[in-house]
């Protein structure tokens, strides 16, 4: 009985009952009182355990009702799927979210709930079992009659023998964040716009100044001389000079006006081509004839590499211009005794056109604007070379519009320029092209044929009457179309040229008058010279009635030419 202290309290209580049912009589009654005394201890003992044990639980339930209320309270969704994305649990943030209860979603594929973006969900739950790592998605999720983005970030849960068994998604609503993110995204946009419209604004202001400068210069030059030759009409050299010089700031003028003219075109989308078979080596030649005279005054040499005869389908005016622009450039930009290449070949991909100078080159910066509208190098006004700078833009929608491109490259200042046009092939005529028999190559002759000319500008009335009578044609005026009508009365003429744009009654209501008359008044073939020089003018003139259209200012020889092919019999 010495060891009771060692026995627990079930031992203990196992010994009592032995005890009692022992009929030993040599049982010590103080051995009873030590049983009863440890039977105490341990039963103290025992309900301290259980105390501390309740008191844990208690705890434990405390701490896991503030888990599941922060749980269900987070600012966050949070929610547990399978590895089938079938919802097993949901905090109630977020089946707020999805606006349900909480007990309808479980169970649920959270593709269903989240039908507005099924199909980006399933992707992001692949992407994430692939990339083994949180992903991030925006889907959009239906909520009565609003849609909601929720931003869900998913975590995938790996068991080593299955491999993925479920994820765990964060769910946060960014409706408002993206809305805002929506908003300055479409306010930079605007800033951009709004930078770009500057700018181009600032580069439109730059190109004016530049065609006022350009106007400016020829016009200068030829009121300068009108007033020289006005003083000194008894010096034949000089008058010849200043002729020449008229004459050549005349034609400048004129390119320039074409050039805008053609821009018009380009940017209202009514830029013309005429497709048909085309012989490159004539249209780079007859390019070649023009810049000619150029190169020659700044002594500067031009090697031709041509191939021979080089089809495409395009239209021969249009790709003479195309080439007249890269030669005149090459020539304006080369130093006096420079040298420019001019090499035409023909290949499986088509016909290729390269125009390489030594001259100033360009920039890297520049060369990818160098094909933009009113945009030059150098529109300083200490730039050495005049022009417009449209050139280049014209001649890169032109070879556009024939299914082609045109490149430009430079290595830099002063290391000289090179431009290549690619064409795609046509096929090759089975017999030369008949010759266009409206095609001066010469002014007609118009000697005695009677010419009535109906014009409002007094000067420009009283040049062409000095320029057609002096091919020989008897010539009356009219400055109003009133006037016109009644000069017929006394006067048939064989031809009729007439402006257009005429206060009170223009050219139009003129040819409609002209035409309602009886013959022969009403056969009178009528050319219209004006200043309005779009294709779209040309083509609403001839529909009026006219036969030709002639844009100022004419050349006398074409005016000439046109008259006498009005008048000249039929060919057989």
């Amino acid at each position: 009985m010495n060891s009771l202290g060692n026995l627990s309290w079930r031992e203990l209580v196992e010994e009592l009952r032995a005890l009692r049912r022992s009929e030993r009589g040599d049982l010590a009654p103080h051995d009873f009182v030590g049983v009863l005394h440890e039977l105490q201890v341990h039963q103290v003992e025992l309900e301290m355990q259980n105390r501390e044990l309740r008191e844990v639980q208690d705890r434990l339930e405390a701490s896991r009702a503030r888990y599941a209320e922060l749980y269900d309270r987070a600012p966050i969704g949070y929610a547990t799927l399978d590895r089938y994305g079938v919802i097993v649990e949901i905090n109630l943030t977020g089946a707020a979210l999805l606006g349900r209860d909480r007990d309808q979603l479980v169970g649920l594929p959270f593709a269903a709930v989240a039908a507005q973006d099924a199909q980006s969900f399933l992707n992001h739950l692949r992407f994430s079992a692939q990339s083994g790592a949180a992903t991030t998605v925006d889907v959009e999720v239906k909520r009565g009659v609003r849609k909601l983005v929720l931003q869900l970030t998913t975590t995938p849960d790996f068991s080593q023998d299955q491999g993925v068994v479920g994820y765990r998604t964060m769910m946060s609503d960014v409706t408002e964040r993206r809305r805002i993110e929506a908003a300055n995204d479409l306010l930079e946009d605007e800033r951009r716009a709004r930078e770009a419209a500057d700018a181009e604004n600032h580069m439109k202001d730059q190109f004016l100044g530049i065609v006022s400068h350009e106007l400016r210069t020829p016009l200068n030059a030829m009121m300068g001389w009108t007033q020289i030759l006005s003083r000194h009409m008894g010096e034949p050299e000089l008058i010849a000079r200043g002729l020449q010089v008229m004459q050549r700031n005349g034609q400048a003028l004129a390119r320039i006006v074409d050039d805008i003219l053609d821009v018009s075109r380009i940017v209202s989308g009514k830029l013309r081509v005429e497709m048909k078979k085309t012989d490159m080596r004539e249209v780079v030649q007859g390019a070649l004839d023009q810049v000619r005279p150029l190169a020659q005054g700044k002594r500067i040499t031009i090697r031709e590499s041509l191939a021979g005869r080089c089809f495409v389908r395009g239209d021969g005016l249009r790709l003479q211009q195309v080439v007249s622009n890269l030669l005149s450039n090459a020539v304006k930009f080369t130093r006096e005794v420079g040298c420019v290449e001019v090499n035409l070949e023909q290949g499986d991909a088509g016909v290729r056109l390269i125009v390489r100078d030594n001259g100033c080159g360009i920039d890297a910066g520049e060369l990818p604007y160098i094909f933009e509208h009113f945009r030059q190098a150098d529109s300083s006004t200490t730039r050495a070379h005049p022009g417009l700078g449209l050139g280049l833009a014209i001649a890169r929608h032109i070879v556009n519009a024939h299914g082609g491109t045109i490149e430009a490259q430079s290595e830099g200042r002063g290391r000289g320029a090179a431009f290549t046009v690619q064409l795609p092939p046509g096929q090759p005529l089975s017999s030369p092209p008949p010759p266009h028999r409206d095609r001066p190559t010469g002014h007609g002759d118009i000697t005695g044929k009677k010419v009535l000319c109906v014009d409002d500008d007094r000067d420009a009335l009283e040049l062409i009457g000095v320029i057609l009578g002096s091919f020989g044609a008897v010539v009356r005026t009219a400055a109003t179309v009133d006037g016109a009508i009644a000069q017929l009365s006394s006067f048939l003429p064989d031809v009729i040229v007439s402006d257009l744009a005429m206060p009170e009654r223009d050219g139009y209501e003129f040819i409609q008058r002209l035409r309602a008359m009886s013959p022969p008044l009403s056969n009178i073939p009528t050319i219209a010279l004006t200043a309005y020089a779009r294709v779209d003018d040309a083509g609403r003139t001839l529909s009026a009635g006219f036969k030709r259209h002639l844009p100022k200012p004419v050349d006398p020889d074409m005016l000439a030419d046109a008259i006498s092919a009005l008048v000249a019999p039929p060919v057989t």
